[in-house]
């Protein structure tokens, strides 16, 4: 990749655009592992290796349960963790990104990013309403990258 600095920076358009198609894919992904661990929840009762107790049915279960909706959540949470930091690391853009041709990269040195700066920049993004810094910043970089040392770029036709 080119030096970072012959990219123009992402607009608040191009970000929220792109947080916009991610939201709607991760919403989808996080349907289907739920969907998955609800049907396997009951085929285990149909089965009778599970019962429902108090529970109306699995969804009752998995969101009423003390342990189970506990554990429930923080395995939808690591799939929608997993998601960006495996795109961020791995292809430098999610397909929101991609949609929107923009890339991330380290901002020292232009190389892709490391699992530690995705997380960084995961945790404290705010579910990207820390895209909305960039309105007050003279670099038009919002805080989570500033933090996470990373570069958004819009990407031209002849790059990457």
């Amino acid at each position: 990749m080119t030096h970072l600095s012959s990219f123009s920076h992402a607009s608040l358009t191009r970000r929220l655009g792109a947080l916009f198609y991610d939201f709607l894919l991760i919403i989808s992904i996080e349907i289907m592992a739920a969907g998955i661990i609800v049907a396997v929840i009951s085929a285990l009762n149909t089965m009778e290796l599970l019962s429902y107790d108090k529970y109306r049915d699995a969804a009752g279960l998995l969101s009423e349960h003390p342990l189970l909706s506990q554990l429930f959540t923080f395995y939808l949470a690591i799939i929608w963790i997993y998601f960006f930091v495996f795109f961020w690391t791995q292809a430098g853009q999610t397909l929101g990104m991609r949609a929107w041709k923009l890339h991330i990269r380290n901002a020292k040195n232009g190389n892709p990013i490391t699992v530690t700066q995705a997380l960084i920049r995961l945790s404290t993004s705010l579910f990207g309403l820390a895209n909305l810094t960039i309105l007050f910043n003279s670099q038009k970089q919002p805080c989570h990258d500033i933090w996470s040392k990373t570069k958004i770029v819009v990407l031209n036709d002849n790059s990457v």
